[in-house]
Parts: C-alpha cells; sequence; structure tokens
C-alpha cells in the first residue's frame, strides 16, 4: 500500500472520525515533506507497529521507519514533559 492523495484523504478522514484529529492543513507542502509528516504520523498513531511506516511508505528497510518512530516518540515525550513542568509550575503557584 503506497501514499496517495486518496489514501490521505481517507486516513485523515479516519483520524477525524476517532478523534485523533482536529487540525486543518493551511500550508502547502511539497510530496517529501508529507512523506516525513506521514510517517511520523503513523508512528505517533501506532508506535506499537513501526512496521507501518515502512509498508505504507513502500521502504524495504526498516532503518527510515526506525528514524521517524524515533522522532515521533521524542515529540511526544518532549509534549509530556512540558504538561508535567506546566503542571508543577501550577501547583506550586497555587499553594
Amino acid at each position: 500500500m503506497r501514499v496517495t492523495l486518496d489514501r490521505v484523504r481517507h486516513y485523515v478522514a479516519d483520524l477525524r472520525d476517532a478523534g485523533l484529529a482536529d487540525f486543518t492543513v493551511t500550508a502547502r507542502v511539497n510530496p517529501h515533506t508529507f512523506r516525513h509528516i506521514a510517517a511520523t504520523t503513523i508512528a505517533s498513531v501506532t508506535p506499537d507497529n513501526v512496521t507501518d511506516i515502512a509498508r505504507v511508505l513502500g521502504h524495504t528497510s526498516l532503518d527510515v521507519s526506525e528514524k521517524h518512530y524515533t522522532k515521533a516518540r521524542t515529540v511526544l515525550a518532549g509534549r509530556a514533559y512540558q504538561e508535567t513542568i506546566v503542571s508543577l509550575r501550577r501547583n506550586a503557584r497555587n499553594r
């Protein structure tokens, strides 16, 4: 299964239906950038199955997929860290 415009539309619709996406794309991106975005998004939504990235993007090796998986996990970890810091600061102010 390769990434095509039609599959992207279905993928975004599925994410919205599942409540996992609440966004509107307002910037134009080239196909290569979109593939990076798609790979990182897949890694974020299905972190337990990094092989999905390789299958969807048509990679023969998992090396590139693992890079996107690592990037997605780093972004998620950064968000979790930020939420923790904000919560700690909020609790400190309320004491």
